[in-house]
């Protein structure tokens, strides 16, 4: 529903509560220098100086990004942004309605769904490993609107390994149930970053801030909500 785009309004307020009670417990807390115990800060202040401050994390995060592009290019190799998505009993809805496939595999939940991705990512990488081909970049979980998570993965590489790393993911996100209807056209797509066109940081930019905080997103396109909302 818009209400919930993502994840229930009960998920939503337990995820509040536990926010409000970690950040008392943080500012509640002190630690100091064991030689000199006027030298002392709370546990929030130097939390707010980490990566668990959204702000820094998004900001590392972009500049790692950003790196990775760089080496990409002065070393001439290519990007290809993909994603991967779970079949369809792992999915709630079909349409506007209940998926009988979900219901027929016993209600799989997203962290189900989760776990299977992670079983085509692993399994991708050994073979990667067997065919000594080396990738680097990153991969991002994302809901769809009913909470079932699906990977974005920005890979860069040696131009001349890009088809057989393409195959290869495309292999393994098609390994379970591959005829089923839909399974060719949205379980697995590819896309050859052109850098003549823009920069690879822009096709994750949006992924990353929802993971984080949201920030610099002006609307979802699935709900009209800001990104922080």
């Amino acid at each position: 529903a818009s209400e919930n785009p993502y994840c229930s309004a009960h998920s939503v307020n337990v995820m509040k509560s536990r926010r409000s009670d970690t950040e008392q417990a943080l500012i509640n807390t002190g630690c100091y220098l064991e030689d000199d115990p006027q030298t002392w800060f709370t546990l929030q202040e130097l939390s707010a100086k980490s990566t668990s401050n959204p702000v820094i994390r998004r900001a590392e995060m972009f500049v790692r990004l950003k790196a990775f592009e760089d080496i990409c290019k002065e070393h001439d190799h290519v990007a290809m942004f993909y994603t991967v998505t779970a079949p369809s009993r792992f999915h709630v809805y079909k349409g506007e309605q209940i998926n009988p496939k979900w219901e027929q595999a016993g209600k799989p939940d997203a962290l189900a769904a989760h776990h299977h991705l992670m079983g085509v990512t692993d399994a991708f990488r050994k073979e990667l490993d067997k065919a000594d081909i080396k990738i680097y970049g990153l991969r991002i979980v994302e809901p769809h609107h009913d909470g079932t998570p699906h990977h974005h993965m920005l890979f860069f590489m040696r131009p001349e390994h890009a088809s057989d790393v393409s195959r290869i993911l495309r292999s393994h996100a098609l390994c379970d149930s591959p005829n089923e209807s839909g399974a060719a056209k949205y379980r697995f797509k590819a896309e050859k970053i052109d850098f003549s066109k823009g920069s690879a940081v822009g096709y994750v930019a949006k992924y990353l801030s929802k993971n984080i905080d949201g920030q610099h997103i002006d609307k979802d396109i699935n709900s009209g909500q800001s990104g922080q909302d």
